[in-house]
């Protein structure tokens, strides 16, 4: 691969990134009003990690975490990008956007408990935060997955 297609490639992935965590975020804005912030998973990882990085208290923290999350968004994006142009597997890339999404809510249930210091809550309220996230994720990897389609 030359340099400008290498460039290409991380270009579409950001943009794919940022724009599938846009779509991700109008999923995700609903549930945060219906239930605040135990009723959105990601978010809460990503107030904690802008707690630790600015040394202030968390429910002052949105746009921080909001920028976390667009943060690991593109980056996903851009790795996407790259494992999609070294290789498909002989799958949609739509498909394979959303398979990749799920691994990441797989991945994000699997570091909750490490980066927020407690489990997801067995009532009623995880499982709105669980469900929402997978939500989130799907239109994540269906949106990131449709903008690496080769034109």
């Amino acid at each position: 691969m030359t340099g400008s297609m290498e460039a290409a490639v991380l270009l579409k992935g950001l943009f794919a990134g940022v724009s599938a965590t846009a779509a991700m975020l109008l999923v995700e804005a609903p549930a945060w009003k219906l239930w605040g912030l135990p009723g959105v998973m990601e978010w809460q990882e990503n107030q904690e990690i802008a707690e630790r990085v600015l040394h202030r208290p968390r429910e002052t923290l949105v746009a921080p975490g909001l920028i976390f999350h667009f943060l690991h968004g593109c980056l996903a994006g851009i790795v996407f990008a790259i494992v999609v142009s070294i290789m498909t597997l002989g799958l949609p890339v739509p498909l394979l956007g959303v398979g990749y999404a799920l691994l990441l809510w797989i991945i994000g249930l699997v570091i909750f408990k490490p980066i927020i210091g407690k489990r997801i809550p067995g009532d009623r309220s995880g499982r709105i935060a669980i469900s929402v996230n997978l939500a989130g994720h799907l239109v994540y990897g269906t949106v990131l997955g449709l903008l690496m389609v080769p034109l």
